[in-house]
């Protein structure tokens, strides 16, 4: 029995550092394709040194990332038959794929040698170069689409310059011109707000695959591990199986916790109030911010696109209070009548100062509120603020329950 125990203690010890090691390789991945700043090849080049390490055999891994004409390897890649691979969209209609493979033969497992959690690891992976591949797709779009507009602005207003000597009838062209820009500007807006809801749409699906894969199988192992508990004290491994059961619950929280980071289920499971409460009390946990809710009405009843814009209206406003306000309580009041939900976000905080009779409400430069007014307007709502200096600030969110969720 002892021996057994044993081999029982060591196989759910290797398990537990292989999840580990998987999920270290997806929360890197996560952070490397978050990097807007660098080119794709950098990037690439980034994400494809995490991967050896996340494998059985990392001493004799090597992998490779190829799209369209660019191909990423580690220095070690060469061709051989212990190769386990899967394909992604970069767009236009094209694919690229990531391979993973052995340079020397390994013992087989659930496909040749490679574990199922490595095939539905490469396969999150994938997933993950999908989406990265969109995002900076619809990046490109909105630079181009700007760069346009911004030419067709400056080729207009040098016309209507010329215009002002010519004939009135010429006046009625420059106001169908001004029609145009404004236009432009419109689809600026809602592609900027596409771009955020599709990221928000991605971050849901990677907290999916962590819950459903990694989190998954480490509720299992605990299963297990608690089963080894009772013949633990007669084969002397008791001391043993705590720690890992320690080390495996911390894993479970951070799992957990990177899950809820990524994307809130709670918002998604149980809705919109829901996901209310949850914000307050992570304010009130992660920055000490005693933050009332209140509820009035019933249970909001809306889309998708709409519950996550204002979910994260409210959370930048609660960021703007911790950042700025220097408040002691916040009250977030949610209001749903007559087909119309408001959203007051209240502080006791130091107030904001009236430039030329705006508040703002946000560092300089920043695009805080400006964000959450894009958004809000793509759904035909709106943010207003009233504020006296040492008297707080209120932030008021109106909009319809009505709009259709966006595609």
């Amino acid at each position: 029995m002892g021996k057994t125990t044993s081999n029982n203690k060591d196989r759910l010890l290797w398990q537990l550092q292989e999840r580990v090691k998987e999920l270290t390789a997806l929360h890197k991945a996560s952070a490397i394709l978050q990097n807007d700043r660098k080119g794709i090849e950098k990037v690439l080049g980034e994400f494809i040194k995490i991967l050896p390490a996340a494998w059985q055999y990392p001493r004799d891994t090597a992998a490779r990332i190829v799209a369209g004409d660019l191909t990423i390897a580690t220095p070690n890649y060469a061709v051989t038959r212990w190769k386990q691979s899967s394909f992604f969209g970069i767009g236009d209609g094209k694919r690229g794929r990531i391979e993973v493979c052995y340079l020397i033969k390994q013992k087989d497992s659930f496909e040749g040698p490679f574990l199922k959690e490595e095939r539905q690891l490469i396969d999150s992976l994938a997933k993950m170069l999908h989406a990265f591949y969109q995002k900076r797709l619809a990046q490109r779009t909105i630079r181009e689409t700007l760069e346009q507009l911004e030419g067709k602005v400056l080729k207009r207003t040098a016309l209507l310059n010329d215009a002002n000597l010519k004939l009135k009838g010429e006046i009625a062209e420059r106001k169908r011109s001004e029609q145009t820009v404004k236009k432009y500007q419109q689809k600026l807006k809602k592609l900027a707000s596409e771009l955020i809801l599709t990221e928000e749409r991605e971050r849901r699906a990677i907290a999916s695959d962590l819950h459903d894969h990694i989190g998954q199988s480490l509720a299992m192992i605990r299963v297990k591990l608690k089963a080894l508990e009772g013949n633990a004290v007669f084969s002397g491994t008791e001391r043993d199986l705590e720690d890992v059961r320690i080390l495996l619950e911390q894993t479970i929280r951070y799992t957990r916790n990177l899950t809820f980071e990524l994307s809130p289920p709670v918002l998604y499971d149980l809705g919109f109030e829901a996901g209310l409460e949850w914000l307050a009390e992570q304010f009130r946990r992660k920055h000490g911010l005693p933050v009332k809710l209140s509820v009035n009405g019933p249970n909001l009843e809306i889309s998708n696109d709409l519950r996550v814009t204002l979910f994260k209206s409210v959370r930048e406003l609660l960021f703007n209070v911790v950042k700025h306000a220097r408040a002691s309580n916040v009250s977030v009041v949610l209001t749903n009548s007559g087909g119309v939900v408001a959203i007051e976000v209240s502080d006791d905080g130091i107030g904001l100062a009236a430039k030329d009779g705006t508040v703002e409400y946000s560092e300089p430069g920043g695009f805080g509120l400006f964000s959450i007014r894009e958004q809000l307007g793509c759904f035909g709502g709106r943010l207003s603020l009233e504020s006296l200096p040492g008297c707080g600030v209120k932030a008021v969110i109106n909009c319809k329950t009505g709009v259709e969720e966006m595609i």
